[in-house]
């Protein structure tokens, strides 16, 4: 899954991430795993990824 964040100025260097899930939907559509996070800055061409490891 993709999704695209457009802003007028850059956000500068990635310190902080947040993500969330409110377990809506039924059987297999009420779960997801995930396990990467790519963030690409369009202006500078750079591309940090963020593993992600289970609690």
């Amino acid at each position: 899954m993709t999704f695209l964040m457009a802003t007028h100025k850059p956000l500068g260097p990635l310190q902080h991430m947040c993500i969330w899930h409110d377990n809506t939907g039924e059987g297999d559509s009420a779960s997801w795993y995930l396990n990467q996070v790519s963030v690409f800055d369009t202006q500078t061409k750079k591309c940090t990824f963020v593993g992600i490891g289970k609690n």
